[in-house]
């Protein structure tokens, strides 16, 4: 059975309408309010997300030249946060906000902010940094293609897109002369090891 067969007779509507969920408990204003703290996180609608990071960038000239990194986190918790309802006038006048993101700023800290939208932007497919560390890490660990341009980015101030645009022929030497120098570095640190 192919993949077409598969979503014909699959239940499509309803479970693409379902978008996933997190409860996250905020040890802080757990704390300060006297009673568990939960906030129920929800993946955003696509249109919306694409809306956010349009509505977060200064496009001048064509170009992004100006990213509001406040403005966005604000809009991906408002659209982000299912339960409580930040747009709820009761808790707006509560708080005496104005706008729902006045609330934002007054009940989280800015490493909250970012940790939530980290979260969120998790629940909408995307990986997060600490993930994209992780890869990156193994793939210097285990790969000697790139274990080479670490070494010459980090040792040798050599970018990996200068690397790249090189031939064939004389990547293939510069990598050759990094492991002859690491084979090195290594002898000396063997032989100052056994001293």
């Amino acid at each position: 059975m192919n993949m077409v067969d598969r979503l014909l007779k699959a239940d499509v509507v309803n479970k693409l309408a379902e978008r996933p969920e997190k409860k996250v408990k905020m040890e802080r204003l757990s704390k300060l309010f006297g009673f568990d703290f939960v906030i129920t996180l929800r993946a955003i609608d696509p249109e919306r997300y694409a809306d956010i990071q349009k509505m977060a960038v200064d496009f001048t000239n064509g170009s992004a030249d100006n990213i509001d990194i406040y403005q966005m986190q604000t809009q991906t918790l408002l659209s982000g946060i299912a339960d409580p309802d930040l747009k709820n006038k009761d808790l707006l006048e509560k708080f005496g906000a104005v706008l729902p993101g006045d609330i934002i700023r007054k009940l989280f800290l800015a490493g909250e902010i970012a940790d939530l939208t980290a979260q969120i932007t998790e629940l909408n497919g995307y990986t997060t940094q600490e993930k994209a560390d992780k890869a990156v890490k193994k793939l210097i660990r285990t790969d000697g293609e790139v274990q080479a341009m670490y070494l010459l980015f980090r040792e040798h101030h050599l970018l990996p897109s200068a690397v790249m645009k090189l031939g064939y022929g004389e990547r293939q030497v510069l990598y050759a002369f990094i492991h002859y120098e690491m084979e090195e570095r290594n002898k000396k640190v063997s032989s100052a090891l056994s001293d």
